[in-house]
C-alpha cells in the first residue's frame, strides 16, 4: 500500500480549492462500492481486491454511484466508479470519473488513464498523454506505473528512449517487491542497459540471475524463461539441464511463446538438450501460429498441429 498523510492532503486541498475539492483520505470506512470494485492495481484500496473474473460491473456501478453521492470528496470511490463504467463501455463518463480521481492525486486513476491513452482501445491513442499519466502515478509510488514508464523509456514510446531512466524506474518498482519489475531489471543487467550515461555498457549476468530468481520464484514466466536459459547454457550459473528445462517448460506452459519456440529449436537441433524431433514439434505447436510460421520459414516444412492441444 502507498502510505499517505490524508489530513495534510485534505488541509492543502481545502485551502487551495475550497471545500468541494476531492481529498485523498483513508478515513472513510469501506462501502459496498469497495467490496464490489476494489481493483487489484489499486494499492490504496480499503477492501480485498476483486479481479476481473469476479467483477460484476453493473452492481458495482450502482453501489459506487451511491457511494460517490454520499462521499463526493473521496477519490477512491470515483476511481472505482470509473472502473465499473469503463467495464460497461461508458467510456466518456468513465474518463471523467477517473480524471476527477487523478486530479486529486489518486495513483491508480492515473495508471488507468495512462493505459487508456497508450492502447487507444477506448478512443484516442496518445502516447504522450499516456506517458504523463504514468509519470504522475509513478511519482506517487505506483509500481505498475513505474514499470509502464520504464517500458516507455526503454522503447522510446511517448518519450525519447533512455535506458538509464528505464532501469531506474524498473528498479523503483523492484525495490517495492514487484516480481514483474525484477524480471525487467534482470533483462537490463543482462543487456548491459543498467550502466549510467557516458559509460561503456557491460552486462552483469550475476545481478541478472538474482533478479530473474525472484521473478521466477513468483511464477513470472519471463523470469522462468530467462533463468531457465541461463541454467541450460551455464551462463553465470552452474549448468543444470534438468533445472533449466523445468523452468523453461513452466514458462511455456503459461503461454510464454518465446519459451515454446526456444524449446522447439533446441530439441530440433540438439542444443543443450537431446535431439528429439517429436518434442520439438510439440513445442513449436504449443507456440501456435508463431511456431508454425517459424518452423515453415526456417525448415521449409509445414507443421500439422491438429489435435495436439
Amino acid at each position: 500500500m502507498i502510505h499517505r498523510h490524508p489530513w495534510i492532503a485534505a488541509l492543502l486541498l481545502v485551502a487551495l480549492c475550497g471545500p468541494t475539492a476531492l481529498i485523498a483520505t483513508e478515513d472513510v470506512p469501506a462501502h459496498q462500492c469497495d467490496r464490489l470494485a476494489a481493483d487489484p492495481v489499486d494499492y490504496e484500496r480499503v477492501a480485498p481486491s476483486v479481479d476481473d473474473l469476479r467483477f460484476w460491473p453493473k452492481q458495482a456501478m450502482v453501489a459506487c454511484r451511491e457511494a460517490v453521492a454520499m462521499s463526493p470528496d473521496v477519490p477512491r470511490l470515483r476511481f472505482q466508479l470509473g472502473r465499473a463504467l469503463l467495464a460497461l463501455g461508458n467510456v466518456d463518463e468513465a474518463r471523467a470519473a477517473l480524471q476527477d480521481a487523478a486530479d486529486a492525486g489518486y495513483a491508480a486513476a492515473d495508471l488507468y488513464l495512462g493505459r487508456m491513452f497508450e492502447s487507444g482501445s477506448y478512443g484516442e491513442r496518445n502516447v504522450e498523454k499516456a506517458f504523463e499519466h504514468y509519470r504522475l502515478a509513478a511519482e506517487h509510488g505506483h509500481q505498475d506505473a513505474q514499470i509502464g514508464i520504464g517500458l516507455m523509456y526503454r522503447n522510446g514510446v511517448g518519450v525519447e528512449a533512455d535506458t538509464w531512466q528505464a532501469f531506474n524506474w524498473f528498479k523503483k518498482a523492484a525495490d517495492q517487491g514487484n516480481p514483474h519489475a525484477h524480471f525487467f531489471v534482470g533483462t537490463m543487467y543482462s543487456g548491459g542497459e543498467h550502466t549510467p550515461p557516458g559509460e561503456r555498457p557491460v552486462a552483469d549476468h550475476t545481478m541478472a540471475v538474482r533478479h530473474f530468481e525472484i521473478a521466477a520464484e513468483a511464477g513470472i514466466p519471463g523470469g522462468q524463461f530467462a533463468l531457465g536459459l541461463m541454467y541450460l547454457t551455464g551462463l553465470s550459473v552452474e549448468k543444470n539441464t534438468k533445472k533449466g528445462l523445468k523452468l523453461m517448460e513452466s514458462a511455456a506452459e503459461q503461454g510464454f511463446v518465446v519459451a515454446s519456440l526456444e524449446l522447439g529449436k533446441r530439441y530440433l537441433r540438439g542444443e543443450d538438450l537431446p535431439q528429439d524431433r517429436q518434442r520439438a514439434i510439440h513445442w513449436y505447436c504449443k507456440a501456435g501460429a508463431a511456431g508454425r510460421n517459424i518452423f515453415q520459414n526456417t525448415y521449409g516444412e509445414s507443421l500439422d498441429c491438429a489435435g495436439r492441444f
